[in-house]
């Protein structure tokens, strides 16, 4: 946006939701360890508000495609941008088509450390 063009970083805008991420997963995880002692709003809570605050996924591929639009020139952009677009949507439907196998073959943890890795 027009802060990072501003101030030319657009890292930022691509970190921040991936600390709030690693944040939520780190409460989740202490969520499922803690099942019977925390409240389900704990588990709500750690759920939303760290991705709520940092942006979430939004945020990510708008710094993503701030990027990729940086760092290209003008003959390229609409090709990377288009690798880029194909590449999110395709590691989405990879991840729902691999979630129910993943949670058999892992676990819940394994899926919550795999998330942080």
């Amino acid at each position: 946006g027009a802060w990072s063009d501003k101030y030319n970083r657009r890292k930022p805008v691509m970190g921040l939701p991936i600390a709030g991420q690693c944040v939520a997963v780190i409460g989740l995880i202490l969520c499922t360890y803690f099942f019977d002692e925390l409240p389900m709003q704990v588990t709500g809570f750690f759920d939303s508000v760290p991705a709520s605050l940092t942006g979430g996924i939004s945020t990510f591929s708008m710094g993503v495609f701030i990027y990729v639009s940086a760092i290209s020139d003008v003959q390229s952009r609409t090709l990377r941008i288009g690798i880029v677009k194909t590449m999110l949507d395709a590691s989405t439907l990879l991840g729902s088509a691999l979630a129910g196998i993943s949670y058999c073959a892992i676990g819940l943890y394994g899926i919550y450390f795999g998330v942080l890795a």
